[in-house]
């Protein structure tokens, strides 16, 4: 045997009980002990309920958001009605605004003035008329938003 191999054996040996070493003083360590079990760990996870005087209670918003009726003339639209349901929800605009731009929601005339009827946010309204589905001008040509 030459050198090479006798140093080789030597280091694997040296691995291998430091291997061991670590194992047995790992082994005894002693798990600290938790006050009361975890919540909402993997697929056991369980909701937790707030009490009663801690819950949010609807802004003043989300209570002033409601579909027009038909005596004003205002035709009631799917994506108006999906808007106002969630905005009388109490669901953040900025969530509203990233699933309308996540569906790519386009708005016509009747969507907007729904609305604009329904009592909305401003910054939703403005996400709506941005994304219209009317005919708009670009340089001089009339260009066509689908």
């Amino acid at each position: 045997m030459d050198t090479r191999t006798r140093i080789a054996i030597g280091f694997v040996a040296l691995a291998a009980g430091l291997f061991v070493a670590a194992w047995f003083l790992l082994g005894t360590a002693e798990a600290p002990e938790e006050e009361r079990p975890r919540q909402g760990v993997g697929r056991v996870a369980k909701r937790v309920e707030l009490p009663p005087a801690e819950r949010p209670l609807k802004s003043a918003r989300a209570e002033a958001v409601e579909l027009p009726d038909l005596e004003s003339g205002v035709k009631v639209t799917s994506a108006c009605k999906y808007i106002a349901d969630w905005q009388a929800r109490n669901v953040p605009d900025f969530v509203i605004l990233d699933n309308l731009q996540a569906r790519s929601q386009r708005f016509d005339e009747g969507d907007l003035a729904c609305l604009t009827a329904s009592g909305v946010s401003d910054a939703i309204l403005r996400y709506a008329e941005h994304s219209s589905k009317t005919p708009r001008l670009d340089g001089g040509k009339v260009k066509v938003v689908q």
